[in-house]
């Protein structure tokens, strides 16, 4: 169907006739031929739109279809319109002839109703489900619906290549019309729809029908596609209806069984002596397969045999092509095509699988039948009136296809699976206007037939210019067929051409490895060629680089972002205009640096960032102000990372000014900047101490996250949650512990849910919000729930480090919390070993990485005493409370501003163990010295955070008097 037909009927009311031909300067009955899949590009306003409106003498509005075409969807169920006058049997089960009675998906309807008149809507909605799932059927109803809405709508059918010329079309029409897109998951022609309704008028509505849903790798990258174009402000608002299966048991696929049969007898003709029964079905059998089920059961008593029952599952297709093919014997005699019936097969799946604009054309595609291969024109011409008899097309297209599509993918499937000449000729020299379909056939084949991965990797060597980009477009994010894409391109040489398209495929950090792979391995062999100017190089270079950086390989990156930098200085003293090209090569590189722990080089790449575009702001200050927001973030960043915590708040400050002015300019390009900005402010504060103030920008982050969550869920959730944790950690850190709970909470359930739809995305975060939940549980004094979910934290991240070991640090802290927990809850014993089970986790970390985990390793040391002292192993509490003090009073000198607080600290936990030991000497000194840390800092910074602990400790040390 879709696949087969992409030339274009535009066809309207009469009362719309004449406003269409003054737009499009033609006729009110005008048929438009296009190029789309099947035609050639050079044709024009590609675009099938079947809708015209009569009323019936009693004011009942109906729809009738004006075109013959076999291609255009019988929008009113009351209409019979012939999809198709071949004697063939199936296409009886096209759910565009809407044969059997809508009754089950009122509430989907209403819910699309509500979306087409709503003025208010975004004016694009995607239904998703599986094949035969009902989506075809349920958009064939909607238009049916709107038809005698008070303004009734056209509706119409835009084939692959002709979305952006049917909403201009729609557009034109000046009356709220109704355009769909079938198989929207695998098209290549929606970032152009998405342009052309920019500019369309607010009576346009587009309905997109997909395989996958929104949460898929399609709907991500044409989001990140449009975005980038700022084509559609309204993109977050887009409407997603999943469909469930309707015969989820054994009683609901009964009926649905019996309500096809029912019609199918009536539409055939046939009686039943007993009602066909439905034997045995596969679960949530989509209903599809069950109308496939009742029209064999109703061909087997029109033919009179068997009344055994029938099974609805993947059997009942072969059985309808069986059907099929006693149609192809009996036609083939009359047109003496003589063809034995394994070639009939081969080339009904051909002319299915590639389609025929003309009669010449289908003369010419049968060369690729093997047994038809080395004759005569004149058998051949014989052979295409045969097909043309069974499945006629209309013009622009000399052949239709079977129908439903899934009968026609089992027919294919079969024959490629079955015979490797035929296969070879048929995948030999693929039309560029077929490829798109080729490839969505063997990619859904892919994950469960080698053979269709064989073929697969075949075209791509083959014709790699071709079928590499609309590969990775349709493909990637499955794992295997994102593998057969990266060997083809590690051996092939690339055009000109193919990289950029590889680059754009690239959907940020969520990639797979393997399509990471690809990039990398394209970026390389760019590198390679010979006399790149030095502009170029520095392009590609940074492309490597990041790239590199994505897949996880930061030493190679950091090789390639040095290169990048210093081309890019080179080339800006020539050329001032590619000082932005090296803000963004420095941005990226000081990135690199913090993943290796060098700080203070990081932090001197993010001023020389700052200075340069401070330099260009002076010239231009609101071409630039993006440009500042990103630097002043990238510098703000490395300073946090490297402890210059005091500085890195007032860089903060800097940078959320000028997201929060952005913002308000552009909110739709700016309003998650500038978020995002408030979280990490917010962080930066609360490290800071400066905690009244991070409770305060961490609300604002945390409500225009909540704000953009609600408009735009599948975008915004995940960082909504991420916002929520941040806060819960502020609100800790401010003593509000009521409200870090709920917070914390919050932030949990919102990541169990994540995790649950997508554990590979969202496992280390779920755990990450565990960890806060259950720091949060314990400061609010909840101690058994503390455990038990400190306890789900610490299962979690030991999954995770099976995994991947490189989160062992986060194990490590997992489980110093459920030690903690444990402590509080008075299960002494299990805290101990759970306390030295991460303290000898910290210690491996810390002689591998000092400078990543020798904070980490003394905080632990610090929880361990303190479990210690509790349990009443005071000797022991004792020297490792003097351990974790010795080890922050080095790091305390070597950076003040981060650990002086946390020296005192573990100074005041040793003063606890000496007093437990008896040494009320040692004990008093300890105390004096976290004091006189405490002062000095309070001095120097006087935050609330170190106030507080201050008081604290002068009261601890007012005890000794």
């Amino acid at each position: 169907m879709w696949w087969f037909t992409t030339g274009v009927a535009l066809a309207g009311l009469a009362a719309a006739g004449a406003g269409v031909a003054t737009v499009l300067q033609a006729p009110g009955w005008l048929v438009v031929t296009s190029g789309g899949l099947s035609a050639s590009a050079s044709l024009v306003a590609p675009f099938i739109w079947p809708a015209v409106t009569a009323r019936r003498q009693h004011g009942q509005q109906r729809w009738s279809a004006w075109t013959q075409m076999v291609d255009v969807w019988p929008w009113a169920a009351n209409v019979d319109v012939e999809v198709g006058t071949g004697p063939v049997t199936a296409g009886v089960l096209d759910a565009r002839r809407a044969l059997v009675r809508f009754r089950l998906r009122r509430v989907e309807l209403r819910t699309l109703l509500d979306w087409c008149t709503d003025p208010a809507a975004a004016p694009v909605h995607v239904v998703s489900g599986p094949a035969g799932i009902g989506k075809t059927r349920l958009a064939v109803q909607l238009a049916t619906e709107l038809a005698i809405e008070p303004t009734p709508w056209v509706t119409g059918a835009a084939y692959p290549g002709c979305a952006a010329a049917a909403v201009q079309a729609a557009d034109a029409l000046r009356r709220p019309a109704l355009v769909v897109l079938d198989q929207a998951d695998t098209r290549l022609d929606l970032v152009p729809m998405f342009a052309a309704l920019a500019s369309a008028g607010p009576s346009v509505r587009v309905l997109l029908l997909a395989r996958t849903a929104t949460d898929g790798q399609w709907w991500q990258q044409l989001r990140q596609s449009v975005a980038n174009q700022q084509q559609a402000p309204w993109l977050r608002r887009v409407g997603h209806l999943p469909l469930l299966s309707l015969g989820g048991s054994a009683h609901a696929q009964q009926q649905l069984f019996g309500k096809a049969i029912d019609a199918l007898a009536h539409h055939f003709d046939v009686r039943f002596q007993r009602p066909p029964q439905l034997g045995t079905a596969a679960p949530d059998a989509p209903i599809a397969m069950l109308h496939a089920a009742a029209l064999v059961a109703v061909l087997r008593a029109q033919q009179r045999r068997s009344a055994r029952p029938v099974d609805a599952d993947e059997t009942v297709w072969k059985e309808l092509v069986d059907h099929e093919a006693q149609v192809w014997l009996a036609a083939a005699d009359r047109y003496d095509a003589g063809l034995l019936p394994d070639t009939q097969r081969q080339t009904v799946a051909c002319a299915a699988l590639l389609g025929a604009k003309d009669e010449a054309d289908a003369i010419e595609l049968l060369r690729r039948i093997p047994d038809l291969h080395g004759t005569d024109r004149e058998r051949r011409h014989r052979v295409a009136e045969w097909l043309h008899a069974m499945y006629p097309g209309v013009p622009p297209q000399w052949l239709s296809t079977i129908e439903p599509q899934q009968l026609a993918e089992r027919l294919i499937f079969t024959e490629i699976a079955r015979d490797d000449a035929f296969t070879e000729q048929l995948l030999a020299d693929i039309p560029d206007h077929r490829m798109a379909r080729i490839l969505v056939l063997l990619g859904t084949a892919a994950p469960t037939h080698p053979w269709a991965s064989r073929r697969l990797g075949q075209i791509l060597r083959r014709q790699p210019d071709v079928a590499l980009p609309v590969a990775i477009q349709i493909t990637s994010g499955t794992l295997l067929l994102d593998q057969i894409i990266a060997d083809c391109v590690d051996q092939l040489a690339l055009p000109s051409g193919l990289v950029d398209e590889l680059w754009r495929a690239l959907p940020n950090a969520e990639s797979t490895a393997t399509l990471l792979r690809t990039i990398v391995a394209v970026t390389r062999r760019r590198l390679d060629q010979p006399a790149l100017t030095a502009v170029d190089e520095a392009r590609r270079q940074h492309d490597l680089a990041n790239a590199l950086r994505w897949a996880d390989e930061t030493l190679t990156a950091q090789h390639h972002a040095e290169r990048a930098v210093e081309l890019w200085r080179d080339c800006s003293q020539l050329d001032p205009r590619h000082r932005h090209e090296l803000v963004a090569a420095l941005r990226t590189l000081a990135a690199l640096y913090r993943l290796s722990a060098r700080y203070a080089e990081a932090v001197s790449l993010g001023r020389q960032a700052v200075d340069i575009c401070q330099d260009l702001s002076r010239v231009d200050p609101d071409a630039n102000r993006r440009l500042c927001a990103q630097a002043f973030g990238a510098l703000a960043a490395a300073l946090r990372d490297a402890g210059h915590t005091e500085e890195a708040v007032q860089v903060w400050r800097q940078a959320v000014a000028l997201w929060q002015d952005l913002s308000h300019t552009d909110p739709d390009v700016n309003a998650r900047w500038h978020a995002d900005a408030l979280k990490l402010f917010g962080s930066a504060l609360r490290e800071a101490g400066q905690t009244e103030e991070a409770v305060r920008v961490g609300r604002q982050a945390v409500d225009l996250w909540q704000q953009l969550s609600d408009t735009d869920p599948d975008a915004n959730r995940r960082l909504y949650a991420d916002a929520l944790n941040s806060f819960g950690n502020t609100l800790s850190e401010a003593g509000q512990v009521e409200e870090a709970v709920r917070v914390s909470r919050q932030a949990a359930d919102l990541w169990q849910d994540l995790y649950g739809a997508d554990p590979d995305a969202n496992g280390r975060t779920y755990a990450a919000a565990l960890r806060i939940l259950s720091a949060a549980l314990g400061d609010a004094g909840q101690v058994e729930e503390a455990v038990r979910v400190s306890r789900q934290a610490v299962d979690l991240w030991q999954e995770l480090c099976q995994l991947n070991p490189g989160f062992q640090d986060q194990f490590a802290g997992a489980l110093q919390d459920h030690g903690s927990a444990l402590s509080d809850a008075g299960q002494i014993e299990e805290a101990v070993r759970v306390s030295r089970q991460a303290v000898d986790l910290w210690q491996e970390l810390s002689r591998a990485d000092p400078d990543a985990n020798q904070r980490w390793y003394a905080l632990g040391l610090k929880g361990l005493g303190t479990v210690l002292r509790r349990a009443g192993q005071v000797d022991e509490a004792v020297r490792v409370g003097r351990q974790a003090a010795d080890l922050w009073q080095e790091l305390s000198r070597a950076d003040p501003d981060a650990n002086q607080r946390w020296y005192a600290n573990a100074m005041l936990a040793l003063s606890n163990a000496w007093l437990e030991h008896g040494n009320v000497a040692e004990a008093r000194s300890a105390a004096q010295g976290a004091v006189a840390q405490l002062r000095a800092l309070t001095i120097r910074k006087p935050y609330d955070v170190h106030r507080r602990e201050l008081a604290n400790a002068q009261r601890w040390l007012a005890n000794f008097a």
